[in-house]
């Protein structure tokens, strides 16, 4: 026995002076709380310093410390190599008195009251234990003599005896120690807790070396083994330590952070439990042995060992019996695996071999709820442990077989699911299903409230089954089999179903040979009266078929069936049928698009679904789900661009179950993606439909012209596409303008639209032809609007060519490039496309614009169905597109109340069109022909003044237009014939005024004199003898309208004499004196 120094007539002596040290001495150096398994050690301990991986490999420790004779212990100098023997009762004593002291300091969480602090106490001690290490390594490995062990051991067993006599065990320390929350600072509680370890792993050292370290003699053998006992004995002890206190911090983890919530205090704890494992696994089996000391400290109540011997020593009182205490445990230890002997981390590298065998026990002691409670809390906790130690681990077939025994039997349950109805499950819809399956077999950390302990079995599941051999892997699907059958699939509830069908989903997910459990669940939904969610998994088993590239023909034709069954019952009169169907829609079209976007090979038996059934669906289903649909099928028509190798088939389809029907009733701008992406596959591979396919849909009457606008918008973005069309089509800068003419005639410029019609303008001035044109005509593309100047080109180009056969080709071709203008025309007044307001003034106005810059083209003589007439028809609007009692459409008010002024629109929401419209349009008609043709610069070049007075010498005889044409034309007529000099021209003007002037009734005389008065104040002083000559023959037609006009000619007579100041003009009196003659009338002086 040592006696007793800890009484204050011990001094220290703390004057002296210390030998000189060039290292430091590895120490527990706590760097906090543990956040992560692969948080490093820290730099001064004993694994990252090296002396750990220095014992193990019977180096010396510190081989730079204590190279000196002397050294400095408890602040007092000795020789080193006689210290142990000669002064081992003084160091210990001084080592039990250090302790003492720091452990007063701590119960009284201040410094000792010597003023010494508790950290230069613990440094003491941390440096005394430093020695006998150093000390035991050089005695056994260089300057001990055998006859010198015996004694050795003895002095080494004395001491241990003697330290475990006060060192007692960590649950005897002060109760602050385990209140005071973290240990990394310099509190005397933290040294107080740091230094009881430290001595402890040092004992332990020191016993590891004395039994590895050198060959025994016969007569030490024996001392040895005695030794090897006390060896096991501290490994014990500081096992029972450690876990007292993971068992101690157990209670207080939330079960969903057992995975992520270390049972480590500190990161010392983690260090001594890393190096504790690694002397443990070349002795023993690492947690069977931690299992044994576990049970012993619960079921010996006194001690064992060496213990025995001495009355002041306590046992640990275990705060916990839960095995998931020890499961939570051996999780956090696995992890530890991953250090080497030097502290540096490798993720792939596991150094302690696994147990399952002691897992699995540990397991079936919780589902029996024999020592602890069994909930779903932590039954969730457990199932998310045992997954994090599969990840480093791998698989074990009995422990999945330990956990399905026990789900299987809970499979009703609704675990953290409150409702029991499939609609409101939290993962309903097979996209959902399938995300969530799908996420359970990828790497997690933490729980979160979402998981529930079925669910994450399933995790742990699919793990298992990717690491399992085809054995394992048959012998777990027949366990799920038995549950497939008969009764017992017939006995589960909707959620029980879905729990089963998940677990045999998570098997298809993971496992290569998962055909037989396809065929399974295929067999279950033939059979099975809770169809809908047999479809979904259904759909789910497709996903997962499709993303991890295996044939899923089987299943897509079970799909495809049903849908066929689902189309027919759209059109079901029963409300409650249709409702129930819906949802089957609603679950297809989810997965449709989802298939498209996972496939990679569409060899896969994808194409089964574009079929028939497909057909009947997308004509019975609404627009949102048609436009799914299709938009699905353009994502695949360019995921196919890439592999054409899987083109054919897929393509065909779409081409044979389709696209006909799209071109037959869903022609909508809506789709405009899927008619793009079909009509470059098409081209792409040269297919012979692409022409059919870019013709339909670029001068179709069926085809809206904005669904042409944007189609080719879209299908002139990619460049390589007119390299492509040039070789072909031949014809395709014919179809091109044709196309491009219809869109620009029927729609107006606006801003929604502007870009796609800068890009098809500036692809259409491009193209040979047009480049052609311009220079021909010469005239170039400089306005906004285009079509304007096309008309213009064609026109000109047309006047100049003089051969007649060549002009009555080039005639066709533009004739070509216009198209049936007509039913463009038509087609707007019957509600076909003018849907916008502004696009009806848009085609009235170029209509006009036709009617006058193309009339040379598109006027035939003698034909009555020339485009000419026909456009005129449209143009005056003969009310042969509704009742004539109805009012004008809303469409038609807006657009011509903008473009016509605004007096002509008085009442108009309330006359009938006949009153109402058919004004308009001639009023508005005459006044572009008033402005356009007439005018005497525009006359003089004008091809289309001949066919124009024509036309107003017909209308003029119908006594609706009469007075309209007299108010907008008579003036202009008057005023061009006095350019006129070629025969045939004044011949028509001379027609014109014998249909207008003739027969005229009061009010009709009222206009056209107020025409004649006008026309002579406007052009008596520059040209007084043509005006004459048409009044002389204006008195042969109706000289009662010269006889009203006479005042006003004497009157401007009179005002030109004035204002020329030249007195009487006699050849002015002369011309007024011979018409004056003419009428009969006496002659003005």
């Amino acid at each position: 026995m040592f006696p007793d120094y800890s009484n204050d007539s011990f001094t220290e002596q703390s004057n002296e002076v210390a030998p000189k040290r060039d290292v430091n001495i590895p120490q527990l150096m706590c760097m906090g709380k543990v956040s992560f398994a692969e948080d490093v050690f820290h730099s001064a301990g004993y694994v990252c310093s090296r002396e750990f991986d220095y014992v193990l490999n019977n180096r010396d420790p510190f081989y730079s410390l204590h190279t000196e004779e002397n050294v400095l212990l408890f602040n007092k100098c000795f020789i080193f190599e006689e210290a142990f023997f000669n002064d081992q009762e003084l160091l210990f004593t001084l080592l039990k008195t250090t302790y003492s002291k720091i452990e007063l300091a701590a119960k009284a969480n201040q410094v000792h009251t010597t003023g010494t602090s508790p950290t230069v106490m613990r440094q003491n001690a941390v440096n005394f234990m430093s020695y006998l290490r150093v000390y035991t390594y050089r005695f056994l490995s260089e300057f001990g003599k055998d006859d010198e062990l015996e004694v050795l051991y003895e002095k080494l067993t004395e001491m241990i005896e003697q330290t475990f006599l006060w060192l007692t065990c960590v649950s005897d320390m002060p109760s602050i120690v385990f209140s005071s929350g973290s240990l990394n600072n310099n509190s005397p509680i933290a040294v107080l807790f740091h230094t009881y370890f430290d001595i402890k792993w040092s004992l332990l050292e020191i016993a590891y070396m004395a039994t590895s370290l050198r060959k025994y003699s016969e007569n030490s053998r024996k001392s040895r083994e005695k030794f090897m006992v006390i060896l096991q004995q501290l490994e014990e002890s500081l096992c029972g330590d450690l876990l007292y206190l993971a068992i101690r911090k157990f209670p207080e983890v939330s079960p969903n952070d057992w995975s992520g919530t270390s049972p480590f205090n500190c990161t010392c704890m983690r260090e001594l439990w890393f190096m504790l494992l690694v002397i443990l696994k070349s002795e023993n089996s690492v947690y069977n042995f931690i299992l044994k000391q576990y049970t012993n400290l619960l079921e010996n109540p006194s001690p064992a060992g060496f213990f025995q011997n001495f009355s002041d020593t306590k046992r640990l009182k275990m705060p916990s019996k839960d095995p998931l205490a020890l499961v939570w445990l051996f999780t956090h230890l696995s992890r530890l695996g991953g250090f080497s002997q030097i502290g540096n981390w490798d993720r792939n590298f596991s150094r302690i071999e696994s147990n399952f065998d002691v897992i699995n026990k540990l397991v079936q002691l919780y589902l029996m709820g024999t020592d602890a409670i069994v909930n779903e809390e932590r039954t969730k906790g457990l199932v998310g442990c045992l997954y994090s130690l599969s990840q480093i681990w791998g698989s074990n077939l009995n422990l999945c077989i330990i956990l399905w025994e026990y789900f299987n039997k809970k499979l009703d349950d609704s675990f953290t699911t409150t409702s029991s109805a499939f609609e409101q499950l939290p993962y309903s819809s097979s996209l959902s299903w399938y995300e969530t399956l799908t996420a359970n077999v990828e790497p997690w950390k933490n729980l979160t409230t979402r998981h529930n302990s079925y669910f994450i079995f399933l995790r742990l599941l699919g793990h298992h089954m990717e690491l399992l051999n085809t054995k394992s892997q048959a012998s777990l699907k027949a366990r799920l089999y038995v549950k497939l059958q008969g009764k017992k699939i017939q006995e589960l509830s909707l959620l029980g179903l879905y729990h089963m069908i998940s677990a045999c989903l998570t098997i298809v997910l993971t496992s290569e040979s998962s055909d037989d459990m396809c065929s399974k669940i295929l067999e279950m939904s033939a059979n099975h009266k809770q169809k809908f969610i047999f479809f979904v998994a259904e759909m789910v088993m497709l996903l997962i078929c499709v993303s991890r590239g295996r044939d899923c023909q089987l299943v897509a034709t079970s799909i495809s069936s049903q849908m066929e069954t689902v189309s027919r019952s759209l059109k079901d009169g029963d409300l409650k049928v249709r409702e129930e169907q819906r949802k089957y829609s609603a679950v297809f079209i989810e997965n449709f698009q989802e298939v498209i976007f996972q496939s990679k090979n569409f060899s896969l038996g994808q194409k089964i679904l574009i079929d028939k059934p497909l057909r009947s669906y997308l004509k019975s289903c609404g627009n949102c789900d048609r436009s799914v649909i299709l938009d699905s099928l353009s994502n695949m028509f360019k995921k196919l661009r890439n592999t054409p190798d899987n083109c054919e088939e897929i393509y065909a389809a779409v081409m044979t179950h389709v696209y006909p029907l799209m071109k037959e009733k869903f022609a909508s701008i809506e789709h405009i993606s899927f008619f793009v992406e079909l009509t470059t596959v098409a081209l792409d591979t040269s297919r012979p439909e692409f022409q059919s396919i870019f013709t339909f849909l670029c001068l179709d009457d069926k085809v809206n012209p904005r669904l042409s606008l944007k189609y080719l918008s879209q299908l002139l973005e990619t460049r390589q596409f007119l390299v492509n069309l040039s070789f072909s089509v031949d014809n395709y800068q014919t179809v091109l303008i044709q196309s491009w003419f219809r869109i620009s005639f029927l729609l107006p410029t606006v801003a929604e639209w502007t870009d796609d019609f800068d890009r098809l303008n500036s692809i259409v001035k491009r193209l040979p032809r047009m480049a052609e044109l311009t220079i021909q005509s010469n005239i170039q593309f400089n306005c906004t609007e285009m079509i304007l100047e096309f008309l213009m080109m064609i026109s000109a180009n047309h006047q100049n060519i003089q051969n007649y056969s060549e002009r009555a080709i080039v005639k066709e071709t533009y004739l070509q490039y216009i198209g049936p203008l007509d039913k463009y025309l038509n087609s707007g007044f019957t509600g076909g496309f003018w849907e916008a307001t502004d696009q009806v003034g848009h085609i009235l106005r170029l209509g006009g614009q036709i009617y006058f810059h193309g009339g040379n083209i598109i006027y035939t003589k003698g034909k009555v169905d020339c485009l000419l007439a026909q456009l005129n028809n449209v143009l005056l609007i003969p009310i042969n597109f509704s009742d004539v009692n109805k009012e004008l459409p809303a469409a038609a008010i807006s657009p011509l109340q903008q473009y016509l002024p605004s007096r002509c629109w008085i009442g108009l929401e309330s006359e009938p069109i006949s009153n109402t419209l058919v004004p308009i349009v001639r009023s508005w008609f005459l006044q572009t022909i008033a402005s356009s043709v007439l005018p005497q610069k525009a006359a003089k070049t004008s091809p289309y003044l001949q066919p124009t007075l024509h036309w107003l010498k017909f209308l003029i005889t119908n006594k609706d237009w009469k007075l309209e044409i007299l108010k907008s034309i008579l003036l202009p007529i008057f005023e061009l014939s006095l350019i006129l000099d070629e025969i045939v021209g004044k011949k028509t003007v001379t027609d014109f005024l014998h249909s207008a002037v003739s027969s005229p009734n009061a009010e009709q005389t009222a206009v056209m004199e107020q025409a004649l008065n006008e026309f002579v104040g406007r052009h008596l002083a520059f040209n007084s003898s043509r005006l004459f000559k048409l009044m002389e023959v204006i008195s042969f037609l109706n000289a009662d309208l010269v006889r009203r006009t006479l005042p006003k000619l004497r009157e401007q007579v009179a005002v030109t004499e004035l204002k020329r100041g030249i007195g009487a003009d006699s050849v002015l009196r002369q011309l007024l004196g011979t018409l004056e003659l003419s009428l009969g009338q006496s002659r003005s002086n």
